[in-house]
């Protein structure tokens, strides 16, 4: 879809649902967790992780895949998390869209001990954020407890259910996750960091740069 159809009444929303890795951050936190182990593991780690963004497979399914292979410590978190860099744009989109009183949350399948940090630096608070919490054997990453939100369309259900949900509504994101069964929120492929034809293809709109999609959407 080109900028010129951007649908007119989409415009302005009163609710932004915004993903975490790979959108309001330029990478993804377990592929930079893999990079602290071996080449063979950073690989690996990097294939499943796009076979789940991709929709290839269930997205839970690749999360826990992948914390199971890299055992994240406790002590590594920290680190981890503070290697996570703002994508370009992203502050200057959040900044337009408070002043135009748009309420906006973070559904991502990343986990709260990473994301949340820099999340805070954007102003996020913790009850605007839906995402993954981590489940430890002794002090070793295992896996997202269950009650996560892994499915994005459990997180805006909840934000209905707290009367937080206005039209009208669009989701950000670059993955399979973001492309919710839902005819009243535009799904927007944001694909400045990673590009996936096929997300690109099934989206409502697809841009690469926050500030022109600012301009886009508060016209």
């Amino acid at each position: 879809m080109s900028i010129q159809k951007f649908p007119e009444k989409f415009r302005n929303p009163k609710t932004i649902f915004l993903d975490a890795e790979g959108t309001i951050f330029r990478e993804e936190t377990l592929n930079l967790a893999a990079e602290l182990r071996s080449e063979k593991t950073k690989i690996a780690i990097e294939k499943i992780c796009e076979k789940g963004m991709s929709g290839e497979i269930d997205f839970q399914n690749s999360l826990q895949q992948r914390l199971r292979i890299l055992k994240i410590t406790k002590n590594e978190i920290c680190s981890i998390a503070e290697k996570l860099t703002f994508t370009p744009g992203i502050e200057y989109f959040l900044q337009i869209a408070r002043q135009n009183s748009c309420q906006i949350f973070v559904i991502s399948g990343g986990i709260f001990d990473f994301i949340f940090p820099k999340l805070q630096k954007l102003k996020f608070k913790t009850e605007e954020i839906f995402c993954c919490y981590p489940e430890f054997s002794g002090k070793i990453l295992v896996a997202a407890d269950q009650k996560s939100f892994f499915q994005k369309t459990a997180a805006i259900a909840e934000i209905k259910k707290q009367n937080k949900f206005f039209s009208p509504t669009v989701i950000i994101g670059d993955g399979a996750n973001d492309l919710v069964d839902d005819d009243k929120i535009l799904k927007i492929n944001f694909s400045g960091n990673f590009f996936r034809s096929n997300i690109a293809a099934a989206a409502d709109f697809t841009i690469n740069d926050f500030k022109k999609l600012a301009e886009i959407i508060f016209h």
